[in-house]
């Protein structure tokens, strides 16, 4: 079929495909073409994979070790906070506590909604109280 396209042309056959070469010699041109293209693939896909990982590498470990760093600092500064608060005798009677919050958050949200001109009352339930 190749001979005839190259006929066909008017060119002249290669030597590759020429009658004169045995078989044998034809499937080992092929095959080194074969290979030498899937090498070439492989190579670039592996490349690929490197340049990948290098940005993983500069673009997500490298960040997330600086916030995990701060976040940890920040986190012995809340503790020793915590540590403060926690000494601090607990009311046996936390309604009374809960009951002041409420009605200090809802006075801070009608002053916030009459400072800006609304004339809807803002109005919230609490469902549910858990303890840490």
């Amino acid at each position: 079929m190749i001979e005839l396209m190259a006929a066909a042309s008017g060119g002249g056959v290669s030597s590759s495909i020429d009658r004169g070469v045995p078989m044998a010699e034809r499937l080992l041109l092929g095959l080194q073409t074969t290979l030498l293209g899937l090498g070439t693939v492989f190579s670039v896909l592996i490349i690929l994979m490197g340049v990948l990982l290098l940005f993983r590498l500069f673009f997500y470990s490298i960040p997330n070790r600086r916030c995990k760093d701060k976040s940890a600092a920040e986190l012995s500064v809340k503790n020793k906070s915590e540590a403060a608060v926690s000494s601090l005798p607990v009311s046996d009677n936390d309604g009374e506590i809960i009951a002041a919050i409420t009605a200090a958050v809802s006075l801070y949200l009608e002053a916030e909604s009459a400072e800006h001109g609304a004339e809807e009352k803002i109005s919230f339930r609490v469902v549910n109280f858990r303890r840490r």
